[in-house]
């Protein structure tokens, strides 16, 4: 494993976003930008084998916790499935593998790994530790279930080629994997959705040509296509998914450009009220300026500013951990703004943002309209900061 990574490979990876690690990483990585699945490699001498078997793949146990190979060590739980030994686990499956086990240059023997993770097993749990891995992204999304064998033969092949050594048996467990169920689609059903006409041969030949296996019964707009989802197809999973299919191959310039119809009924606001138009105007006169902040931000830094914590509207995934509830306050993102424009050094800040804030509990008397959603309180307010002089800095004027 102390060989340097072929010339030809580490250009490549750095073509796809890749950078080069070491020879036995690199050539991981390789075959699964190549095939478009992630295979893993463990150092066996690393591993504590059980009592009839290297490996194991279970349910993390509550509150079990490894170090993984970014430096983090997650608490997990029921929900994350793992690679274990003896001593506990090694990889967390689909995801990442762990430190323990990692592979480096003093590595003599080693052990690969392919797998194939149900989508459902996964998605979700990266967001749910606050980091990213390409394999969790390919393995949420679905990855072939029948090309283990051929892809861990050809990531042999170029260990082999590259380091050298000799190969060992191939343990293929199969399993009972979840079944694919047929996907209908109704003729009717695709001409209503993209409002043109289609020839039933014509659908046919977009579902051989993609290489779904499809049955049809009845005839003309009563027709009705039962299209079996091929190993790697996850995105196939109901009707509207089968009409997108058709679209794409015969052609998106085949519908025809039509304005939208639908009924418009105006919502007139009280003559007695100030439109948000008006308030902007208003605040940019005396010498604001708008700013736009996120709708969401830290759970800590929201405390601040609600007497119940409960009532913070926590959301199910975050973009980033420091947004992860709906803001209570428009104040604590415009402090944020005011804090960057003071770190460049702008000695005058007039700021102000007229927005919705989000709380779990609506205050007394507010009566749940159209425009709400039940049990949530989003009202707009307006908020302004100021700090520095009270004129701007003026050649005439003593500073």
């Amino acid at each position: 494993a102390s060989q340097p990574t072929p010339a030809f490979i580490r250009q490549r990876l750095e073509q796809a976003g890749q950078r080069s690690i070491s020879i036995l990483v690199d050539l991981s990585n390789y075959v699964m930008l190549a095939l478009g699945r992630p295979t893993h490699i463990f150092d066996l001498d690393l591993i504590e084998p059980l009592q009839d078997a290297q490996l194991e793949v279970r349910w993390a146990r509550e509150g079990e916790q490894f170090e993984l190979l970014n430096g983090s060590s997650p608490v997990l739980g029921p929900s994350f499935g793992v690679i274990a030994d003896s001593k506990g686990p090694v990889a967390l499956a689909g995801i990442m593998g762990g430190q323990r086990t990692a592979v480096s240059t003093a590595t003599k023997n080693i052990l690969l790994e392919a797998a194939f993770w149900w989508p459902d097993a996964i998605r979700g749990r990266s967001q749910k530790l606050k980091f990213s891995s390409d394999a969790g992204y390919r393995f949420e999304r679905g990855v072939s279930a029948e090309s283990t064998v051929e892809e861990l033969e050809l990531l042999t092949a170029l260990i082999l080629k590259y380091c050298g050594g000799d190969w060992g048996p191939v343990n293929d467990i199969q399993i009972e994997s979840p079944a694919r169920l047929p996907v209908h689609l109704r003729h009717h059903r695709l001409e209503r959705l993209m409002g043109i006409s289609y020839a039933t041969d014509e659908v046919l030949s977009v579902f051989a040509r993609l290489g779904l296996r499809c049955q049809s019964t009845g005839e003309g707009p009563e027709t009705i296509y039962q299209v079996q989802p091929s190993a790697e197809r996850f995105d196939l999973e109901c009707e509207e998914d089968l009409v997108e299919e058709v679209a794409r191959i015969v052609g998106f310039d085949r519908i025809p450009l039509r304005a939208p119809s639908a009924l418009l009924q105006a919502r007139l606001a009280p003559e007695t009220s100030r439109s948000i138009h008006t308030l902007r105007a208003q605040m940019a006169n005396l010498g604001y300026h708008e700013a736009v902040t996120y709708g969401f931000t830290d759970s800590k830094l929201a405390q601040w500013f609600v007497s119940n914590p409960n009532s913070l509207l926590k959301l199910l995934n975050p973009i980033a951990s420091q947004f992860d509830v709906m803001r209570p306050s428009i104040v604590a993102g415009l402090l944020r703004v005011a804090n960057e424009n003071q770190a460049r050094q702008e000695q005058r800040i007039r700021l102000f943002e007229i927005g919705r804030v989000f709380s779990r509990q609506p205050e007394p008397g507010i009566v749940a309209d159209a425009m709400s959603v039940p049990g949530v309180w989003q009202p707009q307010r307006l908020a302004a900061f100021a700090s520095g002089l009270a004129f701007p800095l003026q050649w005439g004027l003593e500073s």
